[in-house]
């Protein structure tokens, strides 16, 4: 029987040889972990492609996602939600961190509303693109749906808060 290493150095047969994904147990973790890289991709894309150089935190515990530099000390603090796998008809994003509408969630850890630690624009991502919403502008506890609340265009309200 002929035999290889798995990732780890361990010898396995060759017909039972495995993969990353068929070693990582992540279960969901691995879909919103690909959702949260592939929509922070996108965005940085577009926001390249807007001509802006944005800047992301190393801490996955950082209250925003990426930041952006708009003029001289001033920088605009962007949260990033993905809904890969729905329409804009379908797409929606809460607008606090465990997106209930008190203070505390079920499990006991606190809920952070964006807009209360200074973050100014939510990005969601669905199948049909990046939609930008100026988060001073929506009530807290209703969650963003892509196809009812009115998105922003984001180079025209940079241009309008910088002046």
């Amino acid at each position: 029987m002929k035999t290889d290493l798995d990732l780890f150095g361990d010898i396995i047969p060759t017909d039972e040889k495995q993969t990353w994904e068929s070693v990582a147990n992540f279960g969901r973790h691995e879909s919103s972990e690909q959702n949260k890289a592939l929509s922070e991709s996108m965005v940085c894309t577009d926001l390249i492609s807007k001509g802006f150089d944005p800047h992301m935190p190393y801490s996955r515990d950082s209250i925003h996602d990426m930041v952006i530099e708009v003029s001289q000390n001033k920088w605009i603090k962007i949260q990033i939600k993905g809904d890969l796998k729905k329409t804009k008809q379908k797409a929606s994003a809460n607008l606090s961190t465990r997106g209930g509408k008190t203070t505390i969630s079920h499990e006991g850890r606190k809920n952070t509303f964006y807009k209360d630690v200074g973050v100014h624009i939510l990005a969601v991502c669905c199948l049909d693109g990046i939609f930008y919403y100026d988060i001073s502008k929506h009530e807290k506890t209703k969650p963003i749906r892509v196809n009812q609340n009115k998105h922003i265009d984001l180079v025209e309200w940079i241009k309008n808060e910088s002046t």
